[in-house]
């Protein structure tokens, strides 16, 4: 996502909270439960089933204590905006959930339908948030959402989502037009996570075993004033879809309709989710993204027909700028409008620097956009991306299933210390080119990679030269000089989803990859690398037997 960092901040930035104005006293210092029910009545105690309180206004009239738990009966549909000044402590969180047969369902209509204010301490689980529908009566914000503007680079500890479905949030106009006269809207995502003071924010978040779809801005953002305004991320099994974006303007201001996004964080872990069918109606959007980040890891991960209507990216995962010391492993992308992988620097964004991606998979990426599988952006007035090192991965492009033409792409300025190693580079027929670098840069290496063709002659295009073939592009570029091959890797069937990139028995990719320091103990397959003489080519370590 090729993106300002103050036109991210712009999307974030203006909230409107709606402030309650009331006494309250906890009725106990003793952790409870608190019932709401169809039947009940805002009379009742609240401490039991049978007299259970009624409306989401009678929640929102009270505080709550450390290990105070809220539970709505399941089947139900409650109407408003659950707002929470306080909750409980790190160890001892209020939680918000269903009882009874079934989930919750919490209708925000045309606000959030759940929102905490300046505090942390808060679990949600087992219940349902929706909102009117994408475009009816938008929000500014998510429909879950927390916020901090407290000052004193405070982090707040414990959000905890689980098992949670969110979806149904749309946008507002906000009366104004972006730089390319588009109209100006803001919010509608899902779910919502981040600090406006400093760098104030949140730590130890946890979104696990959830569905978010079906909103106009992201499905999740987590996001800051400052750099690392939050830490300790963890999103885990989550499945983000059809979250379209709010418009497919070409200003990074409004740039929307990602399914999962990061910014400003400080260790983050994203595993084991799925990312498909998002930005249908935005721009400059991905799969899964991070930005600003440090420490992050994203691995065994699905990102498949992401979108764009705009001029910019709708790519399966995204390591944009600022991002450092951060891993992208074990994860597939198929089908994507940009590429299957993208690294960016963007203009004002702190330094992209040492991170890895290693053993993924791209088939079929970039077609919409013409991107590379792997495509790498640092355009006019950006950093320069430094450290950056790419093996045992597999590229391949399908142009009879809307594949790219370009298996590698840079576009920008150059780079340092940048290096492919034992990766696979395959296009099933002619047409594809290998590699589309206009400006060669000495700090980029290419080393004891395969680039297959389909079985017709491999294309380079580099520094404004097209080589025909390996032996060519090696005698001319001196890249990739000592061991590169260009052989049939022997997929088991690249039409197959990740299964179908195995490598068959007898694959000259077998026993070819050299050792990296540092590298993975598993390929993408979870299968202990090496086995047998050494490390193969590619995303899959062969073994007896397999695939």
């Amino acid at each position: 996502m090729y993106i300002g960092k103050l036109g991210f901040r712009m999307c974030l930035s203006t909230r409107v909270l709606s402030v309650f104005f009331y006494i309250a006293i906890p009725l106990t210092s003793v952790a409870a439960n608190f019932y709401v029910s169809a039947n009940g009545n805002d009379g009742n105690s609240g401490t039991s089933t049978s007299s259970a309180w009624k409306t989401i206004n009678k929640v929102n009239s009270r505080l709550y204590n450390a290990g105070d738990r809220i539970l709505f009966e399941g089947g139900v549909t409650f109407s408003g905006k659950i707002y929470i000044t306080k909750g409980g402590a790190s160890a001892n969180p209020l939680t918000i959930t269903s009882y009874g047969n079934g989930k919750a369902v919490i209708n925000g209509g045309g606000a959030e339908a759940f929102f905490a204010y300046n505090t942390g301490g808060i679990d949600l689980k087992n219940i349902i948030f929706k909102g009117n529908g994408i475009g009816v009566n938008g929000i500014k914000g998510g429909g879950v959402g927390f916020y901090n503007d407290l000052g004193g680079n405070i982090k707040l500890s414990r959000v905890y989502i689980d098992n949670v479905e969110i979806y149904g949030f749309g946008a507002i106009n906000t009366g104004a037009v972006d730089g390319r006269g588009y109209p100006r809207r803001s919010g509608g995502e899902g779910i919502s996570i981040g600090g406006w003071n400093g760098a104030s924010g949140f730590q130890d978040v946890q979104i696990t075993n959830s569905n978010v779809h079906d909103n106009e801005g992201n499905g999740i953002t987590v996001y800051g004033l400052a750099n690392y305004s939050n830490q300790n991320i963890k999103i885990i099994n989550v499945t983000a879809y059809n979250n379209t974006g709010r418009t497919s303007s070409p200003d990074s201001s409004q740039y929307s309709g990602s399914g999962i996004v990061i910014y400003s964080a400080r260790q983050a872990l994203i595993e084991r989710c799925t990312a498909y069918n998002n930005g249908t109606r935005g721009n400059g959007t991905a799969g899964i993204m991070i930005l600003e980040t440090e420490g992050a890891v994203i691995q065994h991960n699905t990102a498949y027909n992401n979108r764009t209507a705009g001029d910019a990216d709708g790519d399966g995962f995204d390591l944009d700028g600022g991002t450092k010391n951060s891993v992208l492993q074990y994860n597939f992308a198929y089908g994507n409008d940009g590429a299957g992988i993208l690294i960016a620097e963007y203009p004002g964004s702190s330094v992209h620097s040492n991170n890895i991606v290693r053993y993924n998979i791209s088939a079929a990426d970039g077609g919409k956009r013409n991107y590379g599988s792997f495509h790498l952006w640092n355009g006019s007035g950006a950093g320069m991306v430094r450290d950056l090192h790419v093996y045992n991965n597999t590229f391949f492009s399908d142009l009879a299933v809307g594949g790219t033409k370009l298996l590698i792409q840079f576009a920008g300025n150059t780079v340092q210390n940048v290096n492919f190693r034992n990766n696979i580079f395959a296009g099933a027929s002619a047409g594809v080119y290998m590699m589309y670098i206009p400006a060669m840069s000495p700090g980029l290496v290419f080393h004891n990679n395969n680039y297959w063709a389909g079985g017709t002659t491999p294309i380079f295009y580099v520094g404004n030269k097209t080589y025909n073939g390996l032996s060519e592009w090696q005698l001319r570029a001196g890249q990739d000089t000592v061991s590169g091959i260009s052989e049939n890797p022997r997929f088991a069937n690249p039409r197959d989803g990740a299964n179908g990139f195995k490598i068959l028995t007898g694959s000259p990719m077998i026993d070819r990859g050299i050792a990296i320091q540092g590298t993975s103990k598993r390929d993408y397959f979870g299968s202990p690398t090496p086995f047998g003489k050494g490390y193969d080519i590619g995303a899959h370590e062969y073994s007896t037997g397999t695939p």
